[in-house]
């Protein structure tokens, strides 16, 4: 009997020590999370795993916050991390993304945090893209290549963004935007272009404005703009110091300055500046020393003066026609050499003061005609003294000979 008793009373021991065990808490650890992945992965890939300690399935896994958010997801039961927005994982933009995890194990509560290195990998897509629609454009951009060894050419009106494009870092190769519903070209906002290459921008009715192409740095062959109604300013073309063939700007009603224009500092074949009504100051032109080809500005109403192209010294053939405004061309002040040179239909123009370093029209041809207030030739005055160049001076307010001038009978 005795013995029965003592053997009760230890099974009761060793129960009370038993339920005294379960009731201990359970510690729970957890790891944080660092790894590397290399940019613009695909949906639903695997990242990792929290790892947990004790790993005895009873943990519950919660994303409490990331930066940037909805880059990746966890599994609640597993921790298993997954990528859900691949489009975060950008070098460029996101080189880092981070985030806190909340593990809960009964009434146990701990976190880990998330580093997730994003290495950059350029992506090469070899060949020109032609795209015609809005969902081509987008497919594309899925791809997130970094470069293209090819031209870019947009066109219709189904476009309406680039922001697909916002991956592309350099572009060998033109830029052709035609006849788009854009109204802003941002997804080009980090890409550059091979030197001598070419941006043409035409007959896009919405676009607004340039700023996407604040990136461009390249040595240029042409630059065309025309035709897009709406455009209020070029300024993110300020960047590009070098445009070797064709500068166009031209049926911009809105816009008002050509200061995207101020870093050209280099000799431009060819370049026109025609049909932009709502153009009032040509400052952007000012760093142009050389125009070998031609240099036309017409129908640009609202234009005072032709200011501040003090460094233009020699243009071959110089067209100033029917800019209904301008009342002087002082700006040219430092101008040598024209080979051609008509100014005509400026139906204000009062003087030609700004021509007054004028010494060599190799071609002898100079029309200065159809100016109905243009009564002060003084800024002749060199030219018509050390020149055999020919005139045609006529229907203007006054029509002096080539003696008056000489004579200094210059004005009226």
């Amino acid at each position: 009997m005795k013995l029965n008793i003592t053997l009760l009373l230890n099974l009761l021991f060793l129960c009370l020590i038993s339920c005294n065990k379960d009731d201990e808490p359970t510690t729970v650890i957890v790891d944080d999370f660092i790894t590397e992945i290399n940019e613009f992965p695909e949906s639903n890939q695997v990242i990792g795993t929290i790892q947990t300690s004790p790993s005895n399935g009873n943990s519950t896994y919660t994303v409490t916050s990331q930066s940037p958010v909805d880059a990746f997801s966890i599994n609640p039961k597993t921790g298993e991390l997954k990528v859900l927005d691949k489009s975060k994982f950008n070098f460029a933009i996101n080189p880092v993304i981070v985030g806190t995890i909340e593990v809960r194990n009964g009434d146990n509560l701990v976190y880990s945090s998330v580093t997730i290195n994003v290495k950059d990998v350029e992506r090469v897509f070899d060949g020109s893209i032609t795209v015609e629609t809005q969902t081509q454009l987008d497919d594309f951009g899925e791809k997130y290549y970094d470069r293209i060894n090819g031209d870019v050419y947009l066109s219709g009106k189904n476009i309406v963004s680039t922001n697909s494009l916002n991956s592309i870092k350099f572009i060998n190769g033109y830029i052709l935007i035609l006849g788009t519903n854009l109204k802003n070209v941002d997804g080009f906002s980090n890409a550059n272009l091979a030197d001598g290459t070419v941006i043409q921008i035409v007959n896009n009715q919405l676009l607004e404005n340039l700023n996407g192409l604040q990136s461009v740095t390249a040595k240029l062959m042409n630059l065309e703009i025309y035709n897009n109604p709406k455009i209020n300013n070029i300024d993110g073309l300020e960047n590009i110091t070098s445009v070797t063939d064709k500068i166009v700007i031209s049926d911009t009603e809105n816009l008002e300055n050509l200061n995207g224009l101020s870093g050209i500092n280099n000799p431009v074949k060819m370049l026109s500046i025609r049909n932009n009504i709502g153009l009032i100051d040509t400052n952007g032109l000012s760093n142009i020393p050389k125009i070998t080809m031609s240099f036309q500005f017409t129908n640009n109403d609202l234009v005072a003066s032709l200011n501040n192209m003090s460094n233009l010294k020699e243009i071959n053939r110089f067209f100033l026609d029917r800019n209904a405004g301008l009342k002087n061309i002082d700006g040219l002040s430092k101008l040598e050499t024209c080979l051609e040179l008509v100014i005509q239909n400026n139906v204000s123009l009062q003087n030609l003061n700004g021509l007054i370093n004028l010494k060599k029209v190799n071609y002898g041809y100079m029309r200065i005609t159809d100016n109905t207030s243009l009564r002060d030739f003084c800024g002749l005055s060199l030219i018509a003294s050390t020149s055999t160049v020919g005139y045609n001076i006529r229907d203007n307010y006054y029509n002096p000979t080539k003696d008056d001038i000489k004579n200094g009978n210059c004005s009226l």
